[in-house]
């Protein structure tokens, strides 16, 4: 009895076993299998957009751009008209060639003539003399997904088809709004290039970027190969396609505001300055207003609003609302290409340096400017300043800050202590003087 149950367990236990290695045998080849399927689906979608993929060569230029030495190898471009219109990164023309060469994928080779560029999202437009030309298609902005495949191509080489490197998207509105972010390896060798999704869709043209404001062609171009790579929507790049086909350069637009606090992620984004003549100022905006909303999204934070205007160009409306005391105001605002440059009105003062024990009761003056609005208006050293226009004056800063509020021409009313009896004086700002006057009173005052 006992050996035909060792029998029986033997037989049920090799049977387990068998149906155990079957299983894992299975899964292992169902893994190859999908494997297998990801990179026929990843050589497919390459192969659907490879002939709107197209060779740049320049040849003549300037050898650096500032430290950066400028690369003389080939890159990538996309076709986005089948007239010959073709996208590019503007980082692959830092060095102002004297010429451009487009070889296709059937390699025929064009000298090419650049149109315009995008200054906001760093893309250069250029037109060859070809016809019939096919133009990828375009993934629906609203379809694309973080986690979501993404192959980012170039086409370096003389192969069939560009070089591939795979990822995923990573983040998307990066940028202030205009990038999709990937993990694929992104350099000088694709930049210009699509990224692609696995159903052979461009996501967009690959660039590098920065959030730095003043960012310039080569911004960002130190995260190569580092797994932070950027990509404009192609589909914003035919939203705006027709105005660079044209010759207009794109530009970021611009309000004309700066805010109170520095601090971008915890405050309310509360206007400190609008600059005179700009956008927000033709508006109407004020300092001191709140805003609370920006084409019709909410927003509570410095950041947001960055974020909702980061993707706009010059030319754009955008409706902006703010709090100002306890009205709610709305104003379209047309963003421009630049401002004017600001000049701050001209005082005459010369202030006293703090003591580091002193305590915070105005600015003592030094000395006063010849022939300035200080002496106009009957300033004498040792006053001591408490007020400028609508501003309490405790320290050097708040004093420079208030007379840099206002422009040449405009007046204020000054306040301040003569032998502890205070005084008021209304003064007219001038135009700083270029003259550097011969001879400045001494840090330390003398006595009369």
């Amino acid at each position: 009895m006992h050996s035909k149950l060792s029998k029986h367990f033997f037989i049920a236990l090799l049977t387990i076993s068998v149906l155990a290695g079957c299983t894992q045998f299975a899964a292992a080849q169902t893994q190859e299998d999908l494997e297998a399927k990801e990179e026929q689906a990843i050589k497919e979608s390459a192969a659907l957009v490879s002939p709107s993929v197209v060779q740049i060569q320049t040849v003549g230029g300037l050898s650096n751009v500032g430290r950066l030495l400028t690369s003389t190898g080939p890159t990538t471009g996309l076709i986005v008209s089948s007239d010959g219109f073709i996208i590019s990164s503007a980082f692959n023309f830092i060095s102002k060639p004297a010429s451009i060469l487009v070889t296709l994928p059937d390699q025929r080779r064009f000298a090419a003539k650049l149109v315009a560029n995008d200054r906001a999202r760093m893309l250069t437009l250029l037109k060859i003399e070809a016809q019939n030309l096919t133009v990828p298609k375009a993934a629906p902005k609203n379809e694309i997904e973080v986690g979501q495949w993404s192959v980012a191509l170039g086409r370096t080489y003389n192969t069939p088809l560009p070089s591939m490197s795979v990822g995923i998207v990573s983040a998307l509105n990066r940028v202030w709004g205009k990038a999709i972010q990937t993990d694929t390896k992104v350099s000088p060798v694709n930049y210009g290039g699509p990224l692609i999704n696995i159903n052979g869709q461009v996501l967009g043209v690959l660039v590098p970027l920065s959030s730095r404001r003043g960012s310039t062609e080569t911004a960002g171009v130190e995260w190569y190969d580092s797994g932070i790579g950027f990509a404009i929507p192609l589909a914003d790049v035919f939203a705006t396609l027709d105005r660079l086909k044209a010759g207009e350069d794109l530009h970021p637009g611009l309000m004309g505001i700066s805010f109170k606090s520095r601090d971008i992620y915890g405050v309310a984004p509360k206007i400190d300055r609008v600059r005179f003549d700009s956008p927000a100022d033709k508006a109407g905006l004020k300092p001191g207003d709140v805003i609370t909303n920006v084409n019709g999204k909410t927003v509570s934070r410095v950041a947001q609003v960055q974020q909702e205007l980061g993707s706009h160009l010059a030319g754009d409306v955008v409706e902006v609302t703010v709090k100002r005391e306890n009205e709610s105001k709305t104003a379209s605002v047309k963003l421009a290409e630049k401002l004017l440059p600001y000049e701050a009105g001209f005082l005459g003062v010369l202030p006293t340096r703090p003591s580091q024990t002193e305590e915070s009761k105005g600015v003592i003056v030094r000395h006063i400017f010849k022939d300035s609005p200080a002496e106009t208006a009957g300033l004498k050293k040792r006053d001591r300043i408490t007020r400028f226009g609508e501003q309490d004056i405790k320290s050097l800063d708040d004093l420079y800050d208030a007379v840099s509020r206002l422009r040449p021409e405009q007046s204020a009313t000054v306040v301040y202590l003569r032998e502890d009896k205070e005084n008021t004086a209304e003064v007219t700002l001038v135009t700083t003087p270029a003259a550097i006057p011969s001879d400045l009173s001494p840090e330390i005052i003398p006595d009369p």
